[in-house]
């Protein structure tokens, strides 16, 4: 049965190891096994994207590959079925908190994350490689995100440095096929 056929009934779950490892464990139920016997555990793929904590996972719109976002400062991209990381990106300072793919277009994708930018990648832009994984820049990055424009950042000391306000959620609405909406971990207080 293709992958994509297999999305229907999944499990995704991510654990640590013994060796403190982040693993992705993708348990796929076969559906004429599952109506048999519904405790039967499913067939697992595992795999260990980041050295550090995932914060979101998301699979892209053909069900091939998943992006994972980490405290590592990275996003990566990683082929379900070859278990193997096909792209690094790299574009944000601190924890990437949150993922999405554009839902028109397989090659984009946006992520943010608690250093208050949201990053828009495209993977049909020129990139590294490094031992056959491509190492990403964004597109475009959009700083401070959820800063507030009216207030000017000014440091009046030297160690007063402004905190920026973290990125915790993305969607590519449906109603703005362009329109990108991220909410933050200061909305909605004063």
């Amino acid at each position: 049965m293709p992958l994509q056929q297999k999305r229907a009934l999944y499990r995704l779950s991510t654990l640590r190891d013994e060796n403190h490892g982040i693993l992705v464990s993708v348990g796929f139920l076969n559906s004429d096994h599952y109506s048999e016997n519904h405790f039967a555990e499913p067939d697992r793929v595992t795999f260990q994207p980041h050295e550090n904590g995932i914060f979101d996972v998301k699979w892209d719109r053909v069900d091939a590959h998943i992006v994972t976002c980490s405290g590592d400062h990275s996003s990566r991209i990683t082929s379900v079925e070859r278990r193997v990381t096909t792209h690094v990106l790299h574009g944000h300072t601190s924890t990437v908190k949150t993922t999405c793919w554009d839902p028109t277009n397989d090659a984009l994708l946006a992520t943010g994350g608690r250093d208050g930018l949201i990053c828009l990648w495209d993977l049909r832009t020129s990139t590294t490689t490094m031992e056959d994984v491509s190492v990403m820049e964004p597109v475009i990055v959009i700083p401070n995100a959820h800063g507030d424009p009216a207030k000017p950042t000014r440091r009046t000391k030297k160690t007063d440095v402004p905190v920026p306000k973290t990125v915790t959620s993305i969607i590519y609405p449906n109603s703005q096929p362009y329109g990108l909406v991220s909410s933050g971990a200061a909305n909605g207080c004063a």
